[in-house]
């Protein structure tokens, strides 16, 4: 028992207590090619999504050269729809389970960042305004869900720096989000 504790401490001090499955999905609808993670038992895109859909996707600061690396910001109605088959936008169930994954927020944070142990790769890209303007980039990101919260609200994943964590919070369905896809199971 003693020396199963010890290792679960040298695991986790190396950072490899949340390594994880990685592979790859291309998108049959345009060719992209993105990286993929398994945490836990959910799989996930461990990149942005990056697929145009004319008049309702945006690349950061509206630049199409940024749309590689940083992906595209969405719309909530257009986010229920943009993964490709055999994907979907997660819910805000999704979303508890893999921050609950890493115990809790501020863990989830450090975990799903950019560099961080678990391979989801958060970059801080900010968020679209409702008419436009890029605020908040290397701040923060927000990931839609497909969960309904009121009115014109919608529940999102957001990762913030300043907060070091990452948490579900509710917000305004016009604004521009990231998205990050969930495997079908």
């Amino acid at each position: 028992m003693k020396n199963i504790l010890f290792l679960l401490l040298a695991l986790a001090a190396s950072g490899n207590l949340f390594a994880q499955q990685t592979g790859t999905f291309t998108d049959s609808r345009d060719g992209h090619v993105y990286k993929t993670i398994k945490i836990g038992n959910q799989t996930w895109m461990a990149e942005n999504l990056a697929f145009n859909i004319d008049n309702e996707s945006w690349p950061l600061n509206d630049d199409k050269k940024n749309i590689e690396y940083y992906g595209n910001f969405y719309k909530w109605e257009t986010a229920l729809t943009a993964c490709p088959n055999g994907w979907k936008l997660p819910s805000k169930t999704d979303f508890e389970i893999l921050i609950n994954h890493f115990g809790d927020w501020e863990k989830a944070y450090k975990a799903l960042t950019k560099n961080g142990s678990s391979g989801f790769d958060a970059l801080l890209t900010g968020w679209r305004g409702s008419y436009g303007g890029y605020p908040d980039k290397d701040n923060c990101t927000m990931f839609w869900s497909a969960t309904k919260n009121w009115k014109h609200y919608r529940w999102a994943l957001g990762i913030s720096k300043e907060e070091n964590s990452a948490s579900l919070m509710d917000d305004y369905d016009s604004r521009g989000f990231n998205i990050r896809c969930i495997k079908i199971e």
